[in-house]
């Protein structure tokens, strides 16, 4: 099996974040809540880090999914 692209795991990271900001909008379920969150940030970690001065790659989309700024209104 090969190893999933950066571009693969940076679109699996903004597809956890989404589903983080959505339950966190809208669930009063805590444990899913921050099992999402710890399933967002795990997925960012999987995305090799860059040089010294770089971010991990896609990490303002990341962010961005993760605060709700791309769920539909």
């Amino acid at each position: 099996m090969n190893e999933p692209t950066i571009s693969e795991l940076h679109a699996r990271s903004v597809r956890l974040g989404n589903r983080f900001a959505s339950l966190y909008h809208t669930s009063n379920d805590h444990h899913a809540i921050l099992e999402a969150l710890e399933d967002y940030k795990e997925a960012r970690r999987a995305i090799p880090e860059g040089r010294e001065w770089e971010t991990r790659f896609g990490s303002y989309d990341a962010y961005k999914a993760s605060q709700g700024d791309y769920l539909e209104k």
